[in-house]
């Protein structure tokens, strides 16, 4: 960076992207912060200015130290998921009931997910989608629950197949 101040603007540009990579892995109480020449960056205070000058003192003379502080906290888990089909039609619940108790990790939310929609594209529709969820926080049990709304998309329907091959080639092979 040229000076102190582009300095911070990278380090607050940095802060969101940590914190999301702390709660995709479950950690919904984490606290994050850099520290900029001895002085500290978070989302706790108005420091910007203070930080850009600590780190100015170092221009031309050395490199300004830098360390990212993370405060994990304790993992959060998944108490709840509660999935509904806009086709009304049941989700068998060993598509998602891993998740209880689980770590909240966005990726084996991500997972379950994807069980969901593979069902329904299985079982005649192709086009499923789900929206993005919703969380739903409880800090003083360190727990997350969620609402997984799915979209089945018009059922698709495919009459009979008929197969004509030539004499000595196998039907089955090309159904």
């Amino acid at each position: 960076p040229a000076d102190g101040l582009e300095l911070v603007r990278r380090a607050e540009a940095d802060l969101p992207k940590l914190t999301d990579l702390m709660w995709g892995n479950g950690y919904y109480a984490a606290r994050v912060a850099i520290d900029i020449a001895g002085q500290r960056l978070s989302y706790d205070g108005n420091r910007q200015l203070a930080v850009a000058r600590a780190a100015e003192q170092f221009k031309g003379r050395a490199p300004v130290p830098v360390r990212v502080v993370i405060s994990a906290g304790a993992r959060y888990t998944f108490s709840s998921v509660k999935v509904v089909a806009s086709s009304g039609e049941a989700v068998p619940a060993r598509l998602y009931q891993d998740l209880i108790g689980a770590p909240a990790q966005s990726s084996i939310l991500v997972k379950a997910a994807e069980r969901i929609s593979a069902h329904f594209r299985q079982n005649g529709h192709p086009y499923v989608s789900i929206a993005d969820p919703e969380p739903v926080i409880d800090h003083r049990t360190r727990s997350i629950s969620v609402d997984l709304a799915v979209t089945t998309g018009p059922r698709a329907r495919i009459g009979a197949i008929h197969v004509e091959v030539p004499k000595g080639i196998d039907a089955g092979v090309v159904r």
